[in-house]
């Protein structure tokens, strides 16, 4: 899921009101009212269509760069 319910503080007739964090200003919490049409939007754009499938673990996350360890208990 894109949003956690935690972070809707309040759904209203035709306006979604959220939490969300600001990375410019050492991820201080704001809160951001947008036109449910427009949060739609937004929150439709994570997702994925039929038949695909997001990949995650790439760059520091990849399976090469994990410690012996958690390699060898996938196994």
């Amino acid at each position: 899921m894109a949003i956690s319910n935690s972070r809707l503080v309040s759904p209203a007739d035709d306006r979604v009101n959220f939490r969300w964090k600001n990375d410019c200003h050492h991820d201080k919490a704001k809160l951001m009212t947008l036109v449910a049409s427009e949060f739609m939007r937004r929150f439709l754009l994570q997702v994925m269509p039929s038949r695909f499938h997001r990949i995650r673990h790439f760059g520091f996350l990849a399976v090469i760069r994990r410690p012996y360890g958690a390699i060898s208990s996938l196994a």
